[in-house]
């Protein structure tokens, strides 16, 4: 089986491969990696081929043996499964994002006062 690379958002640090390189992403990534992908080609590397679903779907998908080289997933416990698999490279996985849920309601209407 093939060890990937965590895809680092800004790819300017891997080596160009004259095949392109193949990232498995995250739906949500959807604009985000487009993007990269354009400035990615206009450095002069050859296309980026995406391919994006659910983070599970493509955990299993690379676990099966899907011939990926990034992967940058939603979750990470699907991270965890492919670490634990060992075909996450050591060293290359990389947390770059999070989230909260912040809640916001009228003055006197919430339920914890302060």
């Amino acid at each position: 089986m093939r060890r990937l690379i965590l895809l680092a958002m800004l790819l300017l640090p891997l080596p160009a491969r004259a095949d392109g390189l193949t990232v498995f992403a995250a739906a949500s990534l959807t604009d985000a990696l487009h993007d990269i992908a354009r400035s990615w080609q206009r450095a002069g590397h050859p296309p980026l081929r995406l391919a994006f679903a659910a983070s599970s779907t493509l955990a299993r998908q690379i676990a099966a043996g899907a011939p990926a080289d990034l992967f940058a997933s939603a979750d990470e416990r699907w991270m965890d499964d492919l670490t634990n698999r060992n075909l996450i490279a050591p060293g290359t996985r990389r947390d770059l994002l999070s989230n909260e849920l912040a809640l916001i309601v009228p003055a006197g209407q919430g339920c914890c006062r302060g």
